[in-house]
């Protein structure tokens, strides 16, 4: 505002000094108070560029700070989310061997069992089997339904093992 009324004063004195009949010459008494008035617009000029180059070496510091801030913090997310997976892949990893070992000794128990041994499906669907009982060969019985080929005698109590199965969740056994 003090600004923008010496320049409302520097801009009537001007035109008095310009308009003014009466000789205004270096040393007058109006040339005095036109330089003076005009020294105070530079200095309150100067005053303002200063005051402005603070503020704005203000505000870029500022800017400069958040903008480490989020360097920073992009940083600490980015090597979060490097642990956090690599984690969880060596976990991925660590479960899959150890499902591989268990398949393993599973198949190995499996096959290796003296006794006929059937993997079946809830509806009695053959899915897998160590040995056949019949002349038939694993892969004709895979697939098919249990009761399918058992002889008519043993039909009735693999029904029942069945529907045990499939009332208690549990594994369940029986001797043909």
């Amino acid at each position: 505002e003090e600004v923008h009324a010496s320049l409302i004063a520097f801009r009537a004195s001007a035109e008095q000094r310009w308009n003014t009949e009466e000789s205004a010459g270096i040393g007058s008494e109006l040339d005095q108070w036109f330089h003076e008035l005009f020294n105070d617009i530079i200095v309150q000029t100067d005053a303002v560029e200063v005051a402005l180059h603070k503020a704005i070496a203000e505000e870029v510091a500022q800017l400069r700070f958040f903008h480490a801030l989020l360097i920073g913090l992009c940083l600490a997310l980015g090597i979060l989310g490097w642990l956090i997976f690599r984690n969880y892949g060596q976990r991925l990893h660590a479960d899959a061997k150890a499902l591989q070992k268990s398949e393993a000794k599973w198949r190995s128990l499996f096959l290796g069992s003296p006794d006929y041994v059937m993997v079946l499906s809830a509806e009695g669907v053959i899915l897998d089997v160590n040995r056949t009982l019949t002349s038939l060969s694993k892969a004709e019985v895979v697939g098919h339904s249990v009761v399918d080929i058992l002889p008519p005698e043993s039909q009735q109590s693999t029904l029942d093992c069945l529907a045990r199965v499939a009332e208690t969740g549990e594994d369940d056994a029986y001797e043909t």
